[in-house]
């Protein structure tokens, strides 16, 4: 859900270590008619790992929430997100 201030989030793809460099985005990863871009309600961020991790078959996508403020229920509460969907994409690069 959309707010000021998120925590860190990050992915790790097959294993490798979790970036935390996503990219805050609007638009979908594959827009379909007139539908190009993330409802104003969500926060969309693009995480990019190279076409070489990917493996035959079985494929892993971890996210982790990088806070480390849970010392209180408050705190976490705070720092807690939802995730809605993860999407995947295999493209040429935007330059």
């Amino acid at each position: 859900d959309r707010r000021d201030h998120l925590p860190p989030i990050g992915v790790s793809f097959n294993d490798s270590w979790p970036t935390f460099a996503g990219k805050s985005t609007d638009e979908l990863l594959f827009p379909q008619q007139d539908c190009t871009h993330h409802v104003p309600e969500h926060t969309a961020l693009d995480y990019t790992f190279g076409v070489a991790d990917i493996r035959d078959g079985w494929n892993e996508v971890s996210v982790y929430n990088g806070s480390h403020d849970r010392h209180s229920a408050r705190d976490r509460r705070d720092n807690a997100i939802t995730i809605r969907s993860v999407e995947l994409a295999v493209r040429k690069m935007k330059r």
